[in-house]
């Protein structure tokens, strides 16, 4: 009896399923699943009222996760050295910043690095485009680059 050629190729199909089937069922199960464990540690007091006749050593106990670990002090035998305050950071509350959604030019102007010519372009491209979702938005006005946006970004809000 002589196979077709069509009954070659469906079984050559069909071998080829069932490999791929079979390596993709054998590759899942191989690989390990990641398992977690919780573990908690227990105050110090708690481990010696616990078992009061066992004279165990007392274990350290952790911090907790979200805490910060205890300073090391300075030693009195080495000079603390001086530490250089950082400039404060100039804050703008949320109600002196200038809306660029909603300022007018002789607002915008106000903004340093923006000129009557930018406070105007940015005016425009709000007119024509929509107003800026975000500040980031504010670098689609012809002249005004990252280096400007950046500078602005304490200074400006949307809403």
């Amino acid at each position: 009896m002589k196979i077709s050629r069509l009954e070659k190729v469906s079984l050559a199909v069909t071998a080829a399923f069932l490999l791929l089937t079979t390596g993709y069922f054998l590759g899942v199960r191989s690989t390990a699943v990641p398992y977690r464990i919780d573990t908690q540690y227990a105050a110090e007091d708690t481990l010696e009222s616990a078992a009061p006749e066992t004279a165990a050593p007392a274990l350290p106990s952790k911090p907790p996760a979200g805490s910060n670990p205890p300073e090391p002090m300075a030693s009195e035998s080495a000079p603390a050295e001086p530490q250089a305050a950082a400039p404060p950071a100039p804050s703008v509350s949320a109600a002196a910043r200038v809306n660029i959604n909603t300022a007018d030019a002789a607002e915008l102007a106000t903004l340093p690095g923006i000129g009557e010519k930018k406070a105007a372009a940015i005016v425009a491209d709000r007119a024509e485009n929509g107003p800026f979702r975000i500040p980031e938005n504010l670098t689609r006005v012809k002249g005004i680059g990252e280096k400007t946006l950046e500078n602005l970004l304490d200074l400006i809000t949307v809403s």
